[in-house]
């Protein structure tokens, strides 16, 4: 079943999980700007879908820190 994520929910999916270079490995996939997708993802009053789902295909397999020390706990 296809579900349609909201802009807000893939926002708070990619902050959670990104890393180093993410934001230059975006731009050079949608062919934006550093800058711009920066401000895409920070949530500067922005929303370009074509960032947001290459952000959000980009991380949502990741863990998370808080999943990841979990898991060293058990």
């Amino acid at each position: 079943m296809y579900v349609d994520l909201t802009n807000n929910y893939k926002l708070v999916a990619v902050a959670k999980r990104a890393k180093h270079g993410d934001q230059t490995r975006i731009a050079n996939e949608t062919g934006f700007t550093q800058s711009y997708v920066s401000k895409v993802l920070n949530g500067e009053n922005r929303f370009n879908q074509s960032i947001l789902n290459a952000a959000y295909r980009m991380v949502y397999r990741r863990e998370t820190v808080q999943e990841k020390l979990a898991s060293l706990m058990a």
